[in-house]
């Protein structure tokens, strides 16, 4: 975990003077973790705060916990603490304290601006 923070804060610096209007997250990861904190499927936002929480209760099991205790597939079970992590971090600095979750991937958003099927008002 620490090995992580250090890598974000080494390659993520971004210089975001001011708070961000939104936070908007989209993957897998992201999708789990919002469910997990919910108990429900399908969540489209969460607190910072409780991802922060879930994270660190996340990380505190094994791979094989999070499979057997939290349902979670292998593949996830092991990228989930790390992708939590970046979420965090990218949160803090974009200065937010909720993230929204809009379940689409970002090559379903691509095609749609690229297509012109979204307004740029949007």
């Amino acid at each position: 975990v620490d090995r992580v923070r250090t890598h974000l804060k080494q390659h993520l610096q971004l210089d975001l003077s001011t708070q961000a209007d939104r936070y908007v997250a989209v993957g897998g990861n992201i999708e789990c973790l919002a469910d997990l904190i919910s108990g429900t499927t399908g969540s489209e936002s969460c607190s910072i705060a409780d991802l922060k929480r879930q994270i660190t209760s996340l990380a505190k099991l094994t791979t094989d916990d999070r499979i057997t205790q939290q349902g979670l597939r292998p593949d996830r079970a092991d990228a989930i603490v790390p992708a939590g992590l970046a979420y965090l971090h990218l949160a803090q600095l974009a200065n937010v304290t909720s993230v929204h979750v809009p379940r689409t991937g970002i090559k379903e958003g691509l095609i749609a601006e690229t297509s012109g099927l979204t307004s740029k008002s949007d």
